[in-house]
């Protein structure tokens, strides 16, 4: 397996660092602009309207 020097010694020091050789994002994407209830809401119109568009589940919210 072909690793560059740079990434070993990334990984080392992130393993010192953290204990882990994985680094979490602290928050994935933005802040949620829907809670539980609205993506219930909208799971409920698309199993009674499969076929509905984008634009009107925008209208029903």
């Amino acid at each position: 397996m072909d690793v560059s020097l740079c990434t070993v010694q990334h990984m080392q020091h992130l393993a010192l660092q953290t204990g882990s050789v994985v680094r979490w994002p602290l928050q994935v994407g933005g802040p949620r602009l829907l809670n539980r209830l609205h993506a219930s809401f909208l799971e409920g119109c698309i199993e009674q309207s499969p076929n509905i568009y984008l634009t009107e589940l925008q209208d029903e919210l």
